[in-house]
């Protein structure tokens, strides 16, 4: 009896192992080769000297989420992979790095040098509702900028969530119409926990990478939910999309319908100026919740649309919509167009909805933005200003930036710092632009501009050091149009009564000393007049910054601009 007893107990105890060990193990992952010269599709692709030779043999696989999908490095492999639910099974697989399993698409190598694959055709890798994938060490090489096609597209239509997306690093498309794209197509289709680090999306037609949340997210509110959410764009390099053939204007990275974004050490150089319609931009997007941009370099974004006429100009660095922006540390340079443009909503002709409200800008370079030599721009166009606030924008505080403009006396400039409602009914209100450093290098560009007067009682301009080098001072009041203009900042004092505290003038109008090119560019000396010269940032419901835009200690100094010389600081030079 104890012997059949122990036995049973045997059994159970193994039964027990059995089911545990089921349940912890997962599916058993592979690995799928493909050698674009050695290769036979006719071998089963599970080891390298088992490859399959095709993306057409690729694309007739059946994969596990754990599975690799592998490129010989150093080959081009004609055609487009595409995936969906049918061809990946729905299993969780092997986890990664202690999350879901991930389908990853990659290079592989033998022997020792390390080379990527390319993929060559009108689209590159394409995957339809699904998520867990990751892409590293590939590039995708489009064959032509005008046809639509894309380097690497996710989309959602399925009514259900997808999450996952790893792309990076070591990954480029190019020669597309669009480098990336990711589209839920609807608030039940939602795509989430994106991330993107280390991909080059340069030289492609429309623009370097779109993500897309659902289209009705144009209703316009800010604090709904949104179809994208989660995403993280660090270390990629977005340059040179053009525009071409298209009818937008060329952009580096389109963003909409996004709750929850970082932007963060990114290269967007060159972006726009051969598409024939509107919004160039270098980060262009609207009704995004929570978005963070910090440290990228945003350089050389040009006009676009038709020369002639001078219609749908743009080409600014930074032109966002939505609530919970904070901006900062960026440099944002030589953009033919604003260095950001606040867009408030409410278009007069376009009626979109929705609204800018909550963004902070602070700690940033806005390099030679906007307001440059009209020689240098297209014809008849309207030059913009490098900070600019339009329609109904809401709660925008603008602080310790440096500003640096050379512009000319043509009429039409829109100054360094411009509010703009746009028309009579646009509902402008709590903007502050304090402790920032102004300088107009060369020409007559007006500092600030408020195109209607009565917005005055909305805008607190606080704190801020005004310099233009050949003395030529000009604040514009306008109704509509520029006539009133206060050629001190005394005047502007006395008749908007702005750069005034507890009844005594604050605001300067003295050289910084401030190096407007070169290794120390926005650097201040420790002998500027404007160190400890701005106004207390808490009296103005803003939260002072812990560091400069270099990174040195604040230390609690409310000084003018984006630099608080410090123990860190390198020597002197540098212009």
């Amino acid at each position: 009896m104890i012997k059949m007893i122990l036995k049973k107990l045997s059994e159970l105890a193994i039964l027990d192992c059995c089911l545990i060990l089921s349940s912890a193990s997962p599916a058993f992952a592979l690995s799928y080769h493909f050698d674009a010269v050695d290769g036979n599709d006719a071998n089963d692709c599970t080891a390298p000297e088992r490859a399959c030779k095709t993306i057409e043999k690729a694309n007739q696989q059946q994969y596990n989420f754990g599975d690799k999908i592998l490129f010989r490095g150093g080959q081009t492999f004609q055609g487009s992979l595409e995936l969906n639910p049918e061809k990946v099974l729905d299993d969780p697989g092997t986890p990664f790095d202690g999350g879901p399993a991930l389908l990853e698409i990659t290079s592989y190598s033998v022997g020792g040098l390390r080379e990527n694959a390319k993929i060559q055709g009108s689209s590159g890798i394409g995957v339809t509702d699904i998520g867990q994938v990751r892409i590293h060490d590939i590039d995708l090489a489009g064959t032509s900028l005008t046809n639509g096609g894309i380097g690497i597209a996710f989309f959602n239509g399925s009514g259900r969530a997808v999450e996952h997306i790893s792309i990076g690093p070591n990954v480029s498309a190019s020669g597309f119409g669009l480098g990336l794209q990711i589209f839920a197509n609807d608030l039940e289709s939602t795509i989430r926990t994106v991330r993107i680090d280390g991909l080059e999306v340069s030289y492609n037609g429309e623009g370097g990478m779109g993500i897309y949340g659902a289209p009705n997210i144009l209703s316009g509110t800010q604090t709904g939910p949104r179809s994208v959410e989660d995403v993280v764009i660090r270390n990629a390099k977005v340059n040179y999309n053009k525009g071409a053939g298209i009818l937008n204007g060329g952009y580096g990275a389109s963003l909409f319908g996004i709750a929850n974004l970082l932007i963060e050490n990114n290269e967007l150089i060159g972006n726009g100026g051969e598409g024939p319609g509107a919004n160039s931009a270098a980060l262009f997007g609207f009704h995004n919740l929570k978005v963070t941009i910090r440290k990228n370099r945003i350089y050389y974004t040009s006009f676009s649309g038709d020369p002639a006429t001078g219609a749908n100009s743009d080409g600014n660095g930074i032109n966002l919509r939505g609530s919970g922006l904070s901006i900062y540390e960026n440099e944002i340079v030589g953009n033919q167009g604003s260095c950001i443009l606040v867009d408030g909503g409410g278009h007069p002709s376009l009626d979109e909805g929705g609204t800018t409200e909550d963004l902070e800008f602070f700690n940033n370079l806005c390099l030679y933005n906007g307001a440059g030599d009209p020689e240098t721009y297209f014809e008849g166009r309207d030059v913009q200003a490098s900070f600019r606030v339009f329609y109904s924008a809401k709660k925008v505080k603008a602080y310790n930036n440096l500003f640096v403009v050379a512009g000319s006396v043509e009429e039409g400039v829109g100054g360094v710092f411009e509010i703009n409602r746009w028309r009579p009914d646009g509902a402008i209100s709590d903007i502050k632009f304090l402790n920032n450093l102004v300088v107009v290098a060369r020409g007559n560009v007006p500092f600030v501009q408020i195109r209607f007067p009565e917005d005055n009682e909305r805008i607190q301009i606080t704190g801020n050091n005004y310099f233009n080098p050949e003395g030529a001072s000009k604040f514009e009041n306008c109704r509509p149009y520029c006539t009133e203009i206060f050629n001190t900042l005394q005047e502007f004092r006395e008749g908007t009564g702005h750069e005034m505290l507890d009844g005594l003038p604050v605001g300067r109008s003295e050289d910084a000393y401030v190096a407007l090119w070169g290794e120390n560019t926005g650097r201040i000396p420790a002998y500027s007049p404007v160190i400890g010269a701005g106004v207390d940032l808490n009296r103005f419901d803003v939260a002072p910054p812990e560091t400069d835009f270099f990174g040195n200690p604040r230390n609690g100094h409310f000084t003018i601009g984006a630099h608080e010389p410090g123990a860190s600081d390198p020597p002197p030079g540098g212009g």
